[in-house]
């Protein structure tokens, strides 16, 4: 992958992952987000990689169905990765995410 976002190093103060979908009229859907207490930025850096290993991160931003948020503790946005079909799909039904209210 060429482009710098696609090949991202899990920040140290990572803590969670939030799924975002693109709908039309550059609308988005937030999921929610899911935390790993045991080891914050272990869990999102695995899930990640999951992603990337199972084609579900899109090449392109033209390819993207979707976007990862990556979290600090703060639910600051810290870093993200854009996502396809397969691989929103694999994240909400692996961690069981829910849209958001």
């Amino acid at each position: 992958m060429s482009d710098p976002m696609q090949n991202i190093v899990m920040p140290d103060d990572a803590v969670a992952l939030r799924p975002v979908r693109f709908l039309p009229g550059d609308e988005l859907r937030y999921y929610t987000a899911i935390t790993f207490p045991k080891n914050p930025k272990g869990g999102c850096d695995m899930y990640r990689r999951r992603c990337d290993i199972t084609g579900g991160i899109a090449k392109s931003a033209v390819d993207a169905t979707g976007i990862c948020d990556v979290l600090d503790e703060n639910g600051d946005i810290i870093a993200d990765f854009w996502l396809n079909d397969k691989g929103l799909r694999y994240l909400y039904r692996a961690l069981g995410c829910r849209v958001e209210a």
